[in-house]
């Protein structure tokens, strides 16, 4: 039953986004291996088998519209589709570069950090994480992240180094965002393990002086924590209302990322009206009757770059001058 409940959990993951399940599986398969009861005899093993194999099968049926649709179609259908992310070194992980509209180009992307190129954030996560498989790799939570990181981070330099011989993008820059929640996940252990470790071997070192008194009382450990989740709470306000004011709707004249949300404003609805909120008297009817996708030329597209920049970005002229000089 608990195989069955984690197959069908799961599978609905699946349904919502399989890149993850691709991504992670190099390091998770090591790790299922490693940690599987291979010596803890036969009926350990079978359980263990039987949970796996329930699991796997729960999944499976569960996902199988998709996986259908995988196995059938994933050949066929290659991703050409290149944004600002692609064209950078695939070590940098820790940024992340929208497809949408805007006046962001690869002169300005990606920012350069305060140390080598990275930022305050990075080498923070970083020490984080480094305090997480020092301190806490007996922890499951611990490996399972360290793992999904390994098989996202070999994966997304696979993709990219088959990019430019297979023609194809297959969205390996979205691993940025395994990476960096697995990252963040290991520093958050690592900072728990500190805690553990200091308060217990303070603990035990004053002991052997006096048994009645801690070195770290826990209202000064509850009193920090309470600190630190003030601290976080204004980083959240702060961060959230910078990153939505972005993308708030703005004339498309002004090349920001609020394009989106303009158009949005300014496109009639199915019934055949303005939004409510509509900042023009007049809105635009809706491209959709006579739209049909471009023919696959089997060449990368480099989407949301200039004409003009092409050359430099792409590697050749934007495919409509082409057009145009022909």
């Amino acid at each position: 039953l608990r195989g069955l409940g984690f197959g069908a959990v799961f599978g609905l993951m699946f349904l919502w986004y399989s890149g993850w399940y691709l991504w992670a599986a190099p390091g998770v398969l090591l790790l299922a291996l490693g940690t599987f009861p291979w010596r803890k005899g036969r009926t350990a093993v079978i359980r263990a088998l039987v949970f796996v194999g329930v699991t796997l099968v729960g999944a499976a049926a569960v996902a199988s519209p998709l996986l259908y649709q995988i196995l059938t179609l994933g050949a066929d259908v290659p991703d050409r589709y290149a944004y600002l992310t692609v064209y950078i070194d695939p070590a940098y992980v820790l940024g992340w570069a929208s497809d949408r509209s805007g006046t962001l180009d690869f002169h300005t992307w990606p920012v350069a950090g305060e140390l080598a190129g990275q930022t305050g954030f990075a080498l923070l996560l970083i020490a984080g994480v480094g305090l997480g498989i020092g301190l806490g790799l007996k922890n499951i939570a611990v490996r399972a992240a360290a793992a999904t990181l390994a098989g996202a981070w070999l994966m997304r330099f696979w993709f990219a180094s088959h990019m430019a011989h297979n023609k194809a993008i297959q969205l390996y820059p979205r691993t940025t965002w395994i990476i960096m929640y697995c990252l963040m996940i290991l520093a958050v252990l690592g900072l728990m393990a500190v805690v553990d470790r200091g308060t217990g071997w303070g603990n035990r070192a004053l002991a052997a002086k006096d048994s009645t008194t801690q070195v770290i009382p826990g209202r000064v450990i509850r009193q920090l924590a309470a600190g630190m989740v003030c601290a976080l709470a204004l980083f959240a306000t702060m961060g959230a209302s910078w990153s939505v004011n972005r993308y708030m709707p703005e004339d498309q004249s002004k090349g920001t990322m609020g394009l989106d949300a303009w158009r949005a404003h300014t496109i009639k609805k199915p019934n055949g009206k303005c939004p409510k909120y509509s900042p023009v008297s007049r809105c635009a009817d809706p491209i959709v009757k006579d739209w049909k996708p471009s023919a696959d030329d089997g060449y990368i597209w480099c989407g949301n770059v200039a004409e003009a920049d092409w050359p430099a970005v792409c590697g050749r002229k934007a495919p409509w001058l082409d057009q145009a000089q022909k």
